[in-house]
């Protein structure tokens, strides 16, 4: 199934909601970032363009642009799959490797700004929520819905 552009930014408003009333400032915060960052891309010109490829070398090839109602979905589809899949997946093979589940995550404030350090801490507890099954089965709908733009693997839970 394609999504809409109208689509998509109603979806996207609906799943923006949904994690901020959950306070899952992080994946909120990481998406807006994402979404002000915007799409890198390639500059290539036309066959017939008068501008020369070593102009466009000292111009610069990439530009940035804002993304796509659909690209912004896609963006927070992928950020909710990291949250769901990949940092619970190096925190279960961290916890089996040191044989202790008391590790506590923090970032170098040399990539934050020192006041949100302390709120990007957290615990193994922290990053495996007990509510997380729950967001993975409407992920997975959402993705079986949209595969096109819905990262697909299956979330890391407490139990495998």
């Amino acid at each position: 199934m394609d999504i809409t552009e109208d689509e998509a930014a109603q979806l996207f408003e609906t799943i923006f909601e949904k994690l901020e009333a959950m306070v899952a400032q992080d994946v909120v915060e990481g998406i807006d970032e994402s979404r002000r960052l915007g799409k890198e891309e390639t500059v290539v010109p036309a066959f017939d363009s008068p501008i020369k490829r070593a102009e466009l070398k000292s111009l610069g090839t990439v530009r940035r642009r804002p993304p796509t109602n659909v690209e912004v979905l896609q963006i927070a589809l992928e950020r909710i799959h990291q949250r769901l899949n990949v940092i619970p997946a190096i925190a279960r093979r961290l916890e089996e490797s040191l044989g202790t589940c008391d590790i506590e995550w923090r970032v170098d404030e040399s990539f934050v700004p020192s006041e949100r350090a302390q709120q990007l801490e957290a615990t193994l507890a922290v990053l495996r929520p007990d509510g997380a099954r729950d967001v993975a089965a409407a992920y997975r709908k959402l993705r079986d819905l949209i595969p096109k733009i819905a990262p697909d693997s299956e979330p890391a839970t407490k139990d495998g």
